[in-house]
């Protein structure tokens, strides 16, 4: 097809030169001894992440060979976890760990959690002997009124499930803010606070903290 032929908006990606890409940073993550979790905001797509945790082109190949450094994706929509799922169900590795990476807003945890369940029952079945590989979505936290959500979320969907909290629990981040004030709770007592009532809290696991240092594109040199 075309370019003059593509209806508007369309994407259009030079292939060759994204899977190059991906490639390099794959290698450096190796170089560094770093694990990469890939964000799939702009490309959308099952082939981009598979690309994203290969570095291969797979159009000519059926067999998937994910570098060990990718150790999951990051997602900013729900649509977006979907894909990832059902990249889960029929390859498994990365995609069996998702991030979704945007503080949570309380109209989105109920879809967050049967996304969550579907691939967790996934996971867990994939062998067929029910002990199979651990499955998760973790959600991001950067303010008290989000554990809240939480919280009442999963003390009222186990109490109706009639399954334990430890089951039900979500698997959290918290955001912190490192100086690109785009979003994030501030590196101070209130990041300290917040994290203590995540940890302590019976509904919610610990996962890592997540910050993203947007300020950093403009960095030039060493001394910046």
């Amino acid at each position: 097809m075309f370019l003059s032929k593509l209806p508007s908006p369309s994407l259009v990606i030079n292939k060759h030169a994204f899977i190059r890409n991906c490639r390099s940073v794959l290698k450096e993550a190796r170089r560094h001894g770093m694990r990469l979790r890939p964000h799939v905001k702009t490309h959308k797509t099952l082939e981009g992440s598979l690309i994203q945790a290969t570095g291969a082109d797979l159009t000519s190949s059926s067999v998937v060979h994910f570098w060990p450094e990718v150790t999951g994706f990051v997602a900013s929509t729900i649509p977006e976890i979907s894909m990832l799922v059902n990249g889960s169900i029929q390859y498994g590795g990365p995609f069996n760990d998702i991030l979704y990476g945007v503080p949570i807003g309380s109209s989105k945890i109920k879809q967050i959690d049967a996304l969550r369940r579907k691939l967790q029952q996934h996971c867990k079945h994939k062998d067929g002997s029910g002990g199979g590989e651990e499955g998760a979505i973790h959600v991001m936290v950067d303010h008290p009124s989000q554990v809240d959500a939480l919280e009442h979320f999963v003390a009222s969907t186990s109490s109706s499930l009639s399954i334990d909290d430890d089951d039900n629990a979500f698997s959290v981040f918290l955001k912190i803010d490192t100086g690109y004030h785009r979003a994030g709770v501030p590196c101070d007592e209130r990041g300290v606070q917040l994290a203590v009532r995540i940890m302590k809290s019976p509904h919610l696991n610990m996962k890592g903290i997540y910050s993203h240092c947007g300020h950093a594109h403009d960095v030039n040199d060493k001394e910046e």
